[in-house]
């Protein structure tokens, strides 16, 4: 809620509050009971830091004394950013509550998933269909390789793996605004939760590379570099693959 000083995200919570409700569900809004410790929204924004921060105080006992009352918790579309929904989330999975995630849907809708139901894979998770993150297959790459010494043992071990300092900087910031573009709009890591059409990257990405054979360096509608465009898109199908979440569709282009 402190990452939107705006509104605190309060029109979120309400109309999440909202969902759940007409789901059947008795739902305890974090909001509302900032509200009724006489938090509102226009108070909040009249806080000092000082002041600010003992109302953090009290939003963070009444939230987990809430936790501790309820059945489950349900986070809200950018939970993973919050320093508080990942310590609440941590503080439900340990008492043994239910979790769930509402997703945005286009226009006010949500649609909600439970932990328990949902097969997203885990960061590194593979089975034998997917490509590991460090396989023992790697192709020699004829440059210079870290130096370390021969009795530092996490230093052999590293250069055995993938070169991640070979990777440019400004090429990683780039893609990664992209990203951080697409994960506003869609939410964070969508693909492996809905899946993907491989023709849809295609799509994409050739429409971005004709933009910048063109001329045009930037993106009209984003402001970030079309190069970047097609390095994000690139990331998703690789992730998606190795996710199962690809739909390759490939041989119907």
């Amino acid at each position: 809620m402190s990452a939107h000083p705006k509104d605190f995200n309060f029109p979120a919570f309400f109309s999440a509050a909202k969902f759940m409700e007409s789901q059947g569900y008795t739902a305890i809004n974090p909001a509302q009971l900032d509200i009724d410790a006489g938090y509102t929204l226009e108070k909040l924004k009249q806080l000092s830091p000082t002041e600010f921060q003992e109302f953090l105080k009290g939003a963070m006992k009444r939230d987990l004394e809430a936790i501790q009352s309820c059945d489950a918790l349900v986070l809200l579309p950018g939970w993973e950013g919050s320093k508080g929904a990942r310590a609440e989330k941590a503080v439900a999975e340990w008492g043994g509550k239910r979790v769930g995630y509402l997703w945005s849907e286009r226009g006010d809708g949500f649609r909600l998933t439970w932990e328990d139901e949902k097969q997203v894979p885990c960061f590194g998770v593979h089975d034998d269909r997917r490509l590991p993150y460090n396989s023992d297959e790697r192709a020699e790459w004829d440059v210079e390789k870290p130096k370390f010494r021969p009795d530092d043992p996490k230093g052999a071990a590293g250069a055995l793996k993938a070169p991640m300092w070979l990777l440019p900087p400004v090429a990683l910031q780039q893609t990664a605004w992209v990203h951080g573009l697409g994960a506003a709009k869609y939410r964070v890591y969508n693909w492996r939760e809905t899946g993907v059409c491989a023709s849809t990257y295609i799509s994409a990405i050739m429409r971005h590379l004709d933009q910048w054979r063109d001329g045009e360096d930037i993106d009209k509608e984003s402001g970030k570099s079309h190069i970047a465009h097609i390095a994000a898109s690139c990331n998703i199908l690789m992730d998606a693959e190795h996710c199962g979440k690809l739909n390759d569709d490939r041989n119907k282009l």
